[in-house]
């Protein structure tokens, strides 16, 4: 049963989780061309959920 995670890292199968495929993807894309990027949200928008999201299927 999947719950709500309030710190740290999200896990998908285990925490209830946004979609951010598309950023994922654009993230992706950016980096194959060689361009930076930056992630300006606030606390709790998800922000190391995206990078750990990232860097895992990178």
């Amino acid at each position: 049963m999947k719950e709500f995670n309030t710190t740290g890292v999200c896990i998908p199968e285990k925490h209830y989780i946004a979609d951010v495929s598309k950023k994922i993807t654009e993230i992706e894309k950016m980096v194959e061309e060689g361009k930076y990027f930056t992630i300006n949200k606030p606390r709790q928008s998800g922000k190391t959920t995206i990078l750990y999201l990232f860097t895992s299927i990178a």
